[in-house]
């Protein structure tokens, strides 16, 4: 199912720059940009920092903050599954972070208005720590091929094992 981008949040940071962050719907399709208002820190990114040398991937959480200024309006940016909604944030001309919004019990408490809604988003590497690979029952031999081919299965509902294998190369970061 195609993407399309939905919502959009801009905003200025500390030294001038222009940054936007453009949120996707997946099956989105229509042409309306939702412009969203950032809060007081609208976009934080957290990497990773484990000392742990040993630990080679390392992935990055990012919190996206806006004003809702009518109850409710804000609603349908909840994401319902993991994969509905893909972020891409800008600093500049330069892609700063790619993720998805994770799925969140959002507390919509009765407050006054304007409210400021946090949403935390995940780096592809970090949908891993939710996905559920098939492990063999068997003793076998599990190839880092075969848990990559699992894992765009696993990503894409639409692909199968013949569309997955028709990738000739991997390249790892």
């Amino acid at each position: 199912m195609a993407r399309k981008i939905k919502w959009r949040l801009q905003f200025k940071s500390l030294n001038n720059t222009s940054c936007t962050v453009n949120i996707y719907e997946e099956g989105y399709t229509g042409n309306t940009i939702t412009e969203l208002t950032g809060a007081a820190v609208p976009f934080e990114i957290e990497e990773d920092d484990d000392s742990d040398l040993l630990q080679f991937i390392r992935y990055k959480t990012a919190y996206m903050r806006v004003i809702e200024t009518t109850y409710g309006e804000l609603d349908s940016l909840m994401p319902t599954s993991i994969r509905h909604h893909f972020v891409e944030a800008y600093y500049g001309s330069e892609r700063v972070f790619t993720g998805f919004m994770q799925c969140q019990q959002f507390d919509n408490g009765w407050v006054s208005e304007p409210r400021e809604l946090e949403f935390p988003l995940v780096s592809p590497l970090g949908l891993l720590d939710a996905f559920n690979f098939n492990v063999p029952s068997t003793h076998g031999l599990v190839t880092i091929g075969s848990l990559m081919n699992e894992l765009m299965i696993g990503l894409n509902p639409s692909a199968t094992d013949a569309t997955v294998s028709d990738y000739s190369d991997v390249i790892y970061p």
